[in-house]
């Protein structure tokens, strides 16, 4: 709800995190509603694979003033995913990557990694 929306924001407003925050969720009213409060907010929303009504609806999301991301399941960050992304201007960030070889192996488009425990020092290397 907006109220919700609103004591999450209070939080992190409270903390002074708002400039290193992004806020991700599968649920884009709840994305919607902190756009309430921060026009500027980094945006990541989150689906099991991409079509043209994700990217619509992240769209919707857009203010001209900031960031908004899709966040994918790693397995669906396929060729079709990207280009219907990258089409829009919509970075792509995955989910949840544990090993060195997937991280490797993922599109290069791809611009961030959810991981449990790697660290971007052992991939890089």
């Amino acid at each position: 709800t907006d109220a919700e929306a609103k004591v999450l924001y209070d939080i992190v407003a409270k903390y002074d995190y708002l400039d290193d925050c992004s806020w991700i969720s599968f649920d884009a009213p709840a994305l919607n509603a902190i756009l309430k409060y921060d026009d500027t907010a980094r945006l990541g929303y989150v689906c099991n694979s991409v079509s043209e009504s994700v990217i619509n609806t992240a769209l919707v999301m857009q203010t001209g003033k900031n960031e908004v991301f899709i966040d994918l399941k790693a397995s669906a960050a396929n060729e079709n995913a990207v280009a219907l992304c990258q089409n829009a201007g919509f970075d792509i960030e995955v989910w949840t990557v544990n090993a060195v070889a997937d991280a490797l192996a993922l599109n290069g488009y791809v611009s961030g990694v959810a991981s449990d425990w790697l660290y971007a020092g052992d991939v890089l290397n």
